[in-house]
Order: structure tokens, then C-alpha cells, then sequence
């Protein structure tokens, strides 16, 4: 994966807390939620064995999407950017010290393939994000 150019080694930015379900699908999660609301322990253990861990506090996220008390997010493993998709509660990630993000294009063009990437990046920062404003032709503002 690819780093930003002049982007900090360590971005500020969310991370996970401890000791929180993360599992390998909604589904998974909602399977591990049921049996911690019903004191399923057996259930619960099950989960951690065949797709679910516990989170380790600090680990770096991008959060992917979001509902009613859970986020998809994209957990990074090491220095590497190695990654992994987990999905958890919305409990389990710190972002109070996430910042404005301001991305700067280099004059990049979108392609205008309503399937592709781009275009669901581009959905994902309009219901992210109050406003959504291009201050030149290299520059896009984001304000939270």
C-alpha cells in the first residue's frame, strides 16, 4: 500500500481501544454481541476461535463505514500498512483526536465510473463529512 507523500509516519488519527469484540464480519459481531447480552460464554469463546478477537488499545484505523453502534474499519497491523477489514462496536474506537482532513489532489481527474472507487469514496466523504467544497483545482476541504 501505498503512503501519502509527506504524511507523518505516525497520523493522529482513530484507534481502537482495548479489549473489544472485532470480528471478520457484521454477522460475526452480531453473533458475539448476542452472546455477551446472553451470558453465552460458550458462544462467546466459539466466536474468538473462528473469527473474532479481542482489540489491542492504539491500533491505527480507517474507518470504512458506520452504523447504530458498530463501524467496519480497516485495522493496520504494522509499519508495513499491513491491514485487515474487522468489523466492531463504535465503542471500541477512539476518535477524539482524528483532524480536518484535507486531501490534496495534484491535479488528480476522478473517473466518472459510478461502480468504481472513486465514486464510492466520494459517496462515503458526502455522508461523512457536513461540507464537502473544492477551494481549487488540487485542493478538497473537508469539514466535520
Amino acid at each position: 500500500m501505498a503512503r501519502c507523500p509527506n504524511a507523518p509516519a505516525e497520523a493522529p488519527g482513530p484507534r481502537l481501544k482495548a479489549d473489544y469484540a472485532a470480528c471478520l464480519s457484521k454477522e460475526l459481531l452480531d453473533q458475539f454481541i448476542e452472546a455477551a447480552v446472553d451470558k453465552g460464554q460458550r458462544g462467546g469463546n466459539y466466536l474468538l476461535a473462528y473469527g473474532c478477537i479481542l482489540t489491542r488499545a492504539g491500533v491505527p484505523v480507517s474507518i470504512l463505514d458506520r452504523g447504530a453502534g458498530w463501524r467496519e474499519v480497516r485495522a493496520y497491523l504494522d509499519a508495513s500498512d499491513e491491514s485487515v477489514v474487522v468489523w466492531t462496536t463504535s465503542e471500541a474506537i477512539d476518535e477524539q483526536d482524528s483532524p480536518l482532513v484535507i486531501l490534496e489532489a495534484s491535479g488528480m481527474n476522478l473517473p466518472k465510473n459510478p461502480g468504481g472507487a472513486a465514486h464510492r469514496f466520494a459517496q462515503i466523504l458526502r455522508s461523512s463529512f457536513r461540507s464537502l467544497r473544492m477551494t481549487s483545482p488540487a485542493t478538497l476541504t473537508l469539514s466535520v
